[in-house]
């Protein structure tokens, strides 16, 4: 009976009232037994119930320990399948960018596929590339190299930016 409950003190308590009946049954049976077989037999019977009753309770914490450790590596594939896909994504991204960059005509080409798909991955809805002046090192110069979701939202921003030079490091 004590098998069929998922807790092991369930066990116990079915333990105990088997041994009450045990002992009721023994208390309420009519006497003429030979008393030292009657009371070893009932001892026999409550050494039984009880090591059951271990061996059930000791059966039922190792399959809770087993869902447990069945739950946490459930949950453990789930999060390195979930890694692992952020760092296909990665690759796959990396593997874009060097295809449109070995492919370009030119390097403004490379840099708008390379924005654009870093945006995409990053779910960016917007992006600008500045690059370095020739003519005064550090400083930052904006290019016509945008990548924009929603032109009216960002036309302002755009603007400004536009006409914004930039220190290294800012």
């Amino acid at each position: 009976m004590g098998i069929l409950f998922s807790r092991p003190r369930y066990v116990f308590f079915i333990a105990a009232l088997g041994s009450a009946l045990t002992i009721v049954g023994y208390l309420a049976s009519p006497g003429g037994g030979v008393l030292w077989v009657v009371l070893t037999n009932r001892g026999l019977a409550l050494f039984a119930i009880w090591v059951t009753a271990f061996l059930i309770a000791s059966r039922k914490r190792h399959e809770n320990r087993l869902v447990d450790a069945r739950e946490n590596l459930e949950r453990l594939v789930v999060e390195r399948t979930r890694e692992l896909r952020e760092k296909n994504a990665l690759v796959d991204l990396l593997h874009r960018i060097a295809m449109a960059a070995n492919t370009a005509t030119n390097t403004e080409d490379a840099m708008q596929v390379c924005l654009d798909e870093i945006c995409d991955y990053t779910g960016w809805p917007l992006g600008h590339v500045y690059t370095l002046s020739e003519k005064h090192p550090g400083r930052l110069l904006p290019t016509p190299i945008w990548h924009i979701d929603d032109e009216a939202r960002f036309a302002t921003f755009k603007k400004v930016t536009d006409e914004t030079e930039l220190e290294a490091g800012a």
